[in-house]
């Protein structure tokens, strides 16, 4: 199981204006259809303005390589581009127990 941690930090646009973004694009919607995809979900942080945490979790990683090919993904990477937004991603390899 793959999962990533992937941080978002606003820098000069608003968290709402990139949420509103985020619904608009369906990623998560979309997301969540896909083969392999066991949660993909967004959080802020209590009494955090700017931050947005978004927890991917894939069965593998044919999974998560196989996401990061659809339309959607590739869309949003683009329409990102035009929000000042700073992006780390934390990736972690697990197994269920």
């Amino acid at each position: 199981m793959i999962i990533l941690h992937v941080h978002f930090q606003m820098k000069g646009t608003s968290l709402e204006e990139f949420q509103a973004a985020l619904k608009e694009a369906q990623i998560g919607e979309m997301s969540r259809q896909e083969e392999g995809n066991i949660e993909y979900t967004y959080y802020q942080p209590v009494g955090v303005e700017d931050q947005l945490l978004l927890v991917e979790v894939w069965k593998d990683e044919d999974a998560l390589k196989t996401h990061q090919q659809t339309e959607h993904f590739k869309a949003w990477g683009e329409k990102k581009k035009q929000y000042q937004v700073e992006t780390k991603i934390t990736k972690y390899q697990a197994e269920q127990i």
